[in-house]
């Protein structure tokens, strides 16, 4: 007999299986990351299929198998009405998982990392224009943090850095040590230009190789 799991859920990536599956990538609540196989769901008659929302809130079930996990419930609890539509914000939600996906690798439940998503999410939802990007630098700078990855930056050009350093200016800097420390209101209206978005983007992703591999 199957024992059925149920939990709050954040799809972060879907990734097309066979004919008609899709194996989710979600974080949950209860569990931390998992991947659960969602059987037929492409399928335009498939129960499930409206229900399966990438970057909502949702409550998902699901049963551990021999060789996999399979959903077999999902009822959408926050669809994020304010992102619909809106362009910027989807691409920085998009932004959001596709670095969560990389960096959370371990199955391991942490409710630092599942309190951190549900308010980047919240704050998306709500965020004006101009602040779409902090959220993103919020979430990434702050996850760095919850995983032990809190970065140490390195000022000089011409020195050898210990593991864990990146060298970068003084503006940036600051800019990473404002998101780590602000709380999510504060961060999450921090406005940047686009030339430090550009170049937070640039630390972000160089860090992230540096801690990852």
């Amino acid at each position: 007999m199957f024992i059925r799991y149920r939990t709050l859920a954040i799809i972060i990536k879907k990734l097309d299986q066979g004919e008609s599956d899709q194996l989710l990538i979600v974080y949950t609540k209860e569990f931390g990351r998992v991947e659960i196989v969602a059987r037929s769901i492409r399928k335009v008659a498939a129960k499930l299929r409206s229900a399966v929302e990438f970057v909502s809130i949702l409550e998902i079930e699901f049963i551990q198998g021999k060789a996999c996990k399979t959903l077999t419930d999902a009822v959408i609890i926050n669809s994020l009405e304010g992102t619909r539509g809106d362009l910027r914000k989807s691409a920085v939600l998009c932004q959001v998982c596709r670095f969560a996906e990389k960096m959370i690798k371990e199955q391991q439940q942490d409710a630092r990392v599942w309190n951190l998503f549900c308010s980047t999410l919240f704050s998306a939802n709500s965020a004006i224009d101009n602040n779409c990007d902090a959220v993103f630098h919020y979430f990434v700078w702050n996850l760095f943090g919850i995983s032990g990855w809190k970065p140490a930056f390195g000022m000089l050009k011409k020195r050898q850095f210990k593991p864990g350093e990146l060298a970068v200016d003084p503006e940036n800097s600051a800019l990473v040590d404002f998101f780590i420390n602000a709380d999510i209101i504060r961060g999450c209206q921090m406005r940047l230009t686009p030339r430090q978005n550009k170049l937070l983007l640039g630390l972000a992703e160089d860090y992230l190789a540096l801690v990852t591999n």
